[in-house]
């Protein structure tokens, strides 16, 4: 065992979750838009509604860095719309 791994053991121990918790990460949630083009997202503006077949109670995957992480469903919160995790990976 090197030297510093030795130090490293005999002091406190390394709490590896706290280690990374601040790490900034990109969260995104993929809802299947069938036949939207580019076109469709230029003509976008504040308000606009997308039609994505996507069925109302169906659960949405929500991947963290390219990994998909669970699965969520959209809920209204005041005038906000939030998701509520469904199912872990």
């Amino acid at each position: 065992m090197a030297n510093s791994e030795q130090r490293e053991t005999a002091a406190e121990p390394v709490d590896t979750l706290a280690s990374v918790a601040k790490l900034t990460c990109q969260v995104s949630l993929e809802i299947p838009v069938p036949q939207f083009t580019v076109r469709d997202l230029l003509r976008l503006s504040p308000e606009d509604v997308i039609d994505t077949r996507w069925a109302q109670t169906a659960d949405v995957p929500v991947r963290v860095n390219g990994l998909l992480l669970s699965w969520a469903e959209f809920e209204l919160i005041g005038n906000k719309i939030a998701v509520r995790l469904t199912e872990l990976e």
